[in-house]
């Protein structure tokens, strides 16, 4: 099988972390609070059902599934 060198901004991918207990599905720092952002309009804008769980929410169980699968 074959799979992408890199990225859509030219970065190479590093297949080696989803193996090697480094994978990381909560980004952190600066990129954390533009997915927050982002959210929170598809929220405000009302282009997700009403009864959605909190940002926080949502990143306890992405954080709880990246220690599994990391673990």
């Amino acid at each position: 099988m074959f799979f992408a060198e890199k990225d859509a901004d030219k970065n190479v991918i590093d297949y080696k972390a989803t193996v090697s207990s480094e994978l990381q599905i909560v980004p952190e720092g600066a990129a954390l609070d533009v997915l927050k952002k982002d959210y929170d309009a598809m929220l405000e804008d009302g282009l997700l059902s009403t009864h959605q769980p909190s940002f926080e929410e949502i990143m306890t169980v992405c954080s709880e599934l990246q220690s599994r699968i990391n673990g």
